[in-house]
């Protein structure tokens, strides 16, 4: 879509959105200090970030909501504790995701997890500043995390599966979201410790009404299924769980400062 015909398309769907927002008001969602735990030795700490699923929608609390179903299934899966952070804008884009993080110590998460696209992709954010500011994202975690730190980052789930979103614009807010995700994928093959999670099974998905405490806890099962693994892998082989010598990471960055140079 080019020209006039997308200049016309994005104010429509700005507009809309815009209504949306206006409405949000009524919509539970948790209130309290963002985080969770689940108790145990040695904990896990992981960070969610961005909106989406991680705005807890439908439930007034972070423990019912994502961060407090995470960790319980964490903590099932690993025999450990864990504590999960969250920074979260319900309404923010890609670009906004560095604010949320600002001057948190990035160094001690093992594990990061990002939810983010549905705004975006209501909004028809253009492709390319889409992978421009996801690459950005990703070698700045990359930079400020541990070693053996990985980050997570969550395909947009279906936009039509949001109440607010489930109708014709729905419809074209989600081919753009597949736009969005084909360029995330190849972001995450280009930087190392980034992994991109599909949603190909979209049984725990429910469309037409917002989440309660089980959706969530299904959510939680489905990422502690995707990350439990090199978390406890890092435990036992410090250093040997896939992670890159220290030195490594500053290779990489420099190998990137070379090719923009030269490209």
């Amino acid at each position: 879509m080019q020209g006039l015909g997308r200049l016309l398309v994005v104010g429509v769907m700005r507009a809309w959105m815009g209504f949306i927002r206006q409405g949000s008001a009524s919509i539970p969602r948790p209130t309290g200090p963002p985080r969770a735990h689940s108790p145990g030795i040695e904990r896990d700490r992981v960070l969610i970030l961005g909106g989406g699923p991680a705005s807890g929608w439908g439930v007034s609390s972070h423990d019912l909501a994502l961060p407090g179903s995470l960790a319980r299934a964490l903590s099932a899966q690993t025999g450990r504790g864990a504590d999960v952070t969250l920074a979260t804008d319900p309404f923010g884009f890609l670009k906004d995701l560095p604010n949320l993080i600002e001057g948190q110590d990035l160094g001690r998460f093992h594990a990061i997890v990002v939810f983010v696209g549905v705004n975006d992709a209501v909004n028809l954010t253009s492709e390319k500043s889409w992978e421009r500011n996801m690459g950005r994202l990703l070698r700045s975690l990359e930079q400020e995390t541990l070693d053996s730190t990985f980050v997570y980052v969550m395909d947009i789930q279906p936009i039509r599966t949001v109440p607010v979103f489930d109708s014709l614009l729905g419809s074209v807010a989600n081919a753009h979201a597949r736009r969005l995700t084909v360029r995330t994928e190849r972001v995450c093959r280009a930087v190392p410790q980034s992994v991109y999670l599909p949603l190909t099974e979209n049984a725990f998905l429910v469309f037409g009404r917002y989440r309660n405490s089980t959706d969530y806890r299904l959510w939680g099962e489905f990422l502690a299924g995707k990350i439990a693994e090199r978390l406890i892998l890092a435990r036992r082989h410090p250093g040997t769980s896939g992670a890159k010598p220290a030195s490594s990471k500053d290779e990489h960055h420099a190998s990137v400062a070379f090719t923009a140079t030269t490209t």
